[in-house]
């Protein structure tokens, strides 16, 4: 009766609870793959952004890093000032280009782009600090699109960018770090 019951209703907890506890153990597995996968990413962005002098002297700083996104922050100094006094709009380009590089380029194989395109809303001052978000929109095969904001001292959208890339078949360098 009642013992058979209990040894029948523990048994059964017990074996939902090495289910519940290898279910757990599988999603723990797939985590630590991510985290992984997140690493290497964070691996190849440093390498591309330690051989990138343009990136370097624009003084790009990485702010997040995940899979299909990216944000940069930055300052503009004087010396990225147009005619105008203001800064010259191939600086905020490739902030974003920058960005969107580094989104892109999270897996095994290199990532190029096809095409970009950018709107400018606001002008952008010799002082101001940006900050580009990107996030992949869409994936089809081998390309995917992004879209990327940049915004100025965290109140205004100074432009938007939506760019095409292409997964070539060249494989990241796994020999260096």
């Amino acid at each position: 009766g009642f013992s058979a019951q209990l040894t029948r209703s523990t048994t059964s907890t017990m074996k939902t609870g090495i289910a519940q506890v290898l279910f757990c153990g599988a999603s723990l597995r797939g985590v630590s793959s991510w985290m992984y996968s997140l690493q290497r990413h964070r691996q190849i962005v440093d390498r591309m952004l330690s051989s990138d002098e343009f990136s370097r002297w624009m003084g790009l700083t990485i702010l997040s890093l995940g899979d299909g996104s990216c944000s940069l922050r930055m300052h503009v100094r004087g010396e990225m000032a147009n005619g105008f006094g203001i800064a010259h709009g191939a600086i905020v380009f490739a902030l974003a280009d920058s960005a969107m590089a580094f989104a892109a380029n999270n897996g095994e194989q290199v990532v190029v782009t096809l095409s970009n395109a950018i709107s400018y809303s606001v002008a952008v001052d010799v002082g101001d600090e940006l900050v580009a978000s990107v996030a992949r929109q869409s994936r089809s095969g081998r390309t995917e699109t992004y879209t990327a904001t940049v915004v100025r001292n965290n109140t205004d959208t100074v432009a938007v960018l939506v760019g095409v890339t292409s997964r070539t078949k060249t494989n990241h360098d796994h020999g260096s770090s």
